[in-house]
């Protein structure tokens, strides 16, 4: 009797976890607009999130090479290419994961939009060696907007006082 209460108390708690499990993906998926795992040993993708507008495309990628190759040479402008290609680098990633707990990168794709690719560390092998890795992404342009703005105002700030300072400093020698 009391295996089967045993049983069935870790049913509720496994059915209750994935409840919980379930409503952050959901979450997640509020913000992101695609989710994949990439399984580096053999560079297969899982798709847990596409945007909807690009899920014809881009669910025919199955692995790495091939999402990094379509988004290369559709989605983004071509300043931001060899950056978002080093970034996505799986030779060399693993190596930066020893230093940054969250890899991320911002491109500008084709419709102007600033887009945020995070990448964090899902599991490690027993020996402590990167095995899988989360890809989320999402549009941050507004806010990539408001910083730029923001730099901007500071650079006419600096350059307005580097003027009076040049001004008052010119002033003083007569």
């Amino acid at each position: 009797m009391q295996k089967n209460e045993e049983l069935s108390n870790a049913l509720h708690y496994s059915q209750k976890r994935d409840e919980e499990l379930t409503k952050a993906l959901k979450a997640l998926g509020m913000v992101f607009t695609n989710i994949f795992l990439v399984h580096l040993e053999d560079q297969k993708v899982e798709w847990l999130k596409i945007q909807a507008d690009k899920e014809n495309v881009l669910k025919q990628c199955q692995n790495v090479c091939g999402i990094r190759k379509l988004i290369h040479d559709n989605y983004m402008l071509p300043e931001c290419q060899n950056d978002y290609l080093e970034f996505t680098d799986l030779d060399t990633i693993s190596e930066r994961f020893e230093k940054h707990k969250i890899l991320r990168y911002i491109y500008r794709n084709m419709d102007r939009q600033w887009i945020e690719v995070s990448a964090i560390v899902q599991n490690c092998d027993k020996d402590g060696r990167v095995t899988d890795i989360l890809f989320l992404t999402h549009d941050v342009t507004d806010q990539r907007e408001r910083e730029l703005q923001q730099e901007d105002a500071l650079r006419l700030a600096l350059a307005s006082a580097e003027h009076a300072n040049k001004a008052k400093t010119a002033g003083s020698l007569y």
